[in-house]
C-alpha cells in the first residue's frame, strides 16, 4: 500500500489529483488532503506517509517551509504552475516536478519513478522503513471494552474489522461484534499482512472470513464474509487492490 498525502490550497486541484490517483492501476491510499503550511506541519508531525504530492505556493507560505520544519526525508512530487522552483525542488528530496495542470500520464510516470527508486534502493530511508516493518512484531491481541469490563481478544479469533463514518468494529469468527478505538489504516499496520488484507478503505479481512469471491465487474471483486455482517456492508475489492489481493490469496507477501 502506497500511502499518499496531497497538499494544495486549491480544493478543485486537490480533488483532481485525488481523482487521478484513484484512477491509476496502483495500490494507493490518499491519507489526507492538506491546504496550508500550518495544517501540513501539524498533520505530518503526528502521522506517517510514504509520498507527498505538493504545490509550492500555499496561502500561508511555501511548501518548502513544511519540509524544513518537519525534518523528515519524505519523498515529494512537486506540482506548480511555475517552473522557477525546479532547482530548489530537487534539493528538497523531490521525486519529480510536474507543471499544472497535472496530466494523468505525467503523474502516473512520477509514481512509477518513485516505485523504481524503491526497487533500486535509491531512497534509503524509505527502504529501511519497509524492512523494519517486516521485522516488526505484529499485534496478536486486541483489548475491547464490554460494558464495565475489559476483554483481550486473540488475533486468531478475529474474522474482520470494518468501519463506517461513525466507528470501527471488530467481528469475531463467532459473530460477536465489538467497537474498537482505531481506524482501519492503523489496524492494517498492526495486523500481520500474511493473515489480514485491507480489501478497501473500510474492510480489513482475514483469510478464514472469506466465504466466497465473485467477479463484480471487469476490474472489481465482491467478497461474501463469514460470519455475515449484521449491517448492509458491500464488501468490494477496489480495482486498485485486485492484483495485490490475488497475490495475498496465493500466499505472496504484499507490502
Amino acid at each position: 500500500m502506497l500511502r499518499v498525502v496531497v497538499i494544495d490550497d486549491e480544493a478543485a486541484i486537490a480533488k483532481h489529483l485525488v481523482s487521478v490517483l484513484n484512477s491509476l492501476e496502483e495500490n494507493i491510499e490518499v491519507l489526507a488532503i492538506l491546504d496550508s503550511v500550518e495544517q501540513s506541519i501539524s498533520w505530518l508531525s503526528n502521522h506517517k506517509c510514504d509520498l507527498i504530492i505538493s504545490d509550492v505556493e500555499l496561502g500561508d507560505g511555501l511548501s518548502f517551509d513544511i519540509f524544513k520544519e518537519i525534518g523528515q526525508n519524505i519523498p515529494i512530487i512537486i506540482t506548480t504552475a511555475f517552473d522557477s522552483y525546479a532547482i530548489r525542488a530537487f534539493k528538497e528530496n523531490s521525486v519529480d516536478y510536474l507543471l499544472k495542470p497535472v496530466q494523468k500520464e505525467d503523474l502516473e510516470m512520477a509514481i512509477s519513478k518513485f516505485r523504481n527508486q524503491i526497487k533500486n534502493n535509491q531512497d534509503f530511508d524509505l527502504v529501511m522503513n519497509l524492512l523494519s516493518r517486516k521485522e516488526t512484531k505484529f499485534q496478536n491481541r486486541f483489548l475491547i471494552t464490554i460494558g464495565n469490563r475489559m476483554e483481550s481478544i486473540a488475533i486468531s479469533s478475529i474474522a474482520y474489522f470494518f468501519a463506517d463514518e461513525r466507528y470501527t468494529c471488530l467481528v469475531s469468527h463467532e459473530g460477536r461484534k465489538h467497537l474498537i478505538n482505531s481506524p482501519i489504516s492503523e489496524l492494517e499496520e498492526k495486523s500481520d499482512p500474511a493473515s489480514f488484507f485491507c480489501v478497501n478503505r473500510k474492510i480489513l479481512v482475514s483469510h478464514e472470513a472469506i466465504r466466497s469471491i465473485v467477479v463484480f465487474s471487469k476490474r472489481k471483486l465482491r467478497i461474501e464474509l463469514s460470519p455475515s455482517p449484521t449491517l448492509p456492508i458491500d464488501v468490494v475489492v477496489s480495482a486498485a487492490r485486485v492484483r495485490p489481493f490475488k497475490k495475498w490469496l496465493n500466499g505472496v507477501p504484499v507490502l
